[in-house]
């Protein structure tokens, strides 16, 4: 897909870019709402611990006013370097449908990421340290985003498991690129999660070009593990989900 050019992505966008998502630092405190997930994972890398991510999520309102953000940090340590990243996404409506997305990478890669949904369209600004780059990726109502090494943005995709198999959009905006990837359910199995034995949705998602992904998922839909094989990928939650549905201790 081509990038656009300032003049030309500006003509198209309802929106300005400078005003997509600026909700970054923000949340939706001030306004009543669910918590949807909380938590912690440990990130390991071909077996070896690398880092955590630390995220929620929450909902404010109802029907089509609903609004959805998920919010996380992630911390690694990689050989000779440390990235940190920040990361933001709000879905909206009945059917949680994408909204906008923020990311700030920082450490020994340097990008920010900021975009929103206009229409059917995903329009996106990526600034590296090479320059500033204007993307565009196409954005119907189940169109999700699922950036490599992210473990919460599962939960979001995983509210389809009872439609599965089903093939579904999907947007990495840190890689630029937009696929199609089809969800199916495994099978019931119990997943160890800080001690104690948790009955999980074994998920599997097929990417043509990535391999499969793993998931697990508990009894209210929270993400308890991730692996994604060919990437060398796992991410383990540290402790249960606070509603989960402990079955006994391991």
């Amino acid at each position: 897909m081509r990038p656009f050019r300032i003049a030309e992505l500006a003509r198209r966008c309802v929106v300005p870019l400078a005003a997509a998502v600026p909700f970054l630092a923000a949340d939706i405190a001030g306004t009543q709402n669910v918590p949807l997930d909380e938590g912690r994972f440990v990130i390991l890398r071909n077996g070896e611990r690398v880092g955590t991510e630390s995220f929620w999520i929450r909902s404010a309102g109802s029907g089509p006013d609903a609004r959805v953000i998920a919010k996380g940090e992630i911390s690694l340590e990689l050989p000779g370097a440390r990235r940190d990243i920040a990361l933001a996404l709000e879905m909206r409506g009945r059917d949680m449908t994408l909204s906008a997305y923020e990311v700030k990478v920082s450490g020994d890669q340097q990008q920010e990421v900021a975009g929103r949904v206009v229409g059917r369209r995903f329009s996106a600004r990526v600034v590296t340290a090479g320059g500033e780059q204007l993307r565009e990726f196409p954005a119907g109502p189940e169109t999700f985003v699922l950036d490599p090494g992210v473990a919460h943005q599962y939960y979001f995709i995983a509210r389809l498991r009872e439609r599965a198999p089903v093939t579904v959009p999907v947007i990495e905006p840190q890689d630029g690129r937009h696929t199609r990837m089809r969800l199916s359910v495994v099978g019931v199995e119990p997943v160890t999660v800080g001690g104690i034995r948790i009955e999980a949705h074994h998920l599997r998602i097929d990417d043509p070009d990535g391999g499969e992904h793993h998931v697990w998922i508990g009894p209210a839909g929270q993400v308890l593990r991730v692996e994604v094989p060919a990437r060398g990928y796992a991410a383990e939650r540290e402790a249960p989900p606070a509603d989960g549905s402990p079955e006994d201790r391991a």
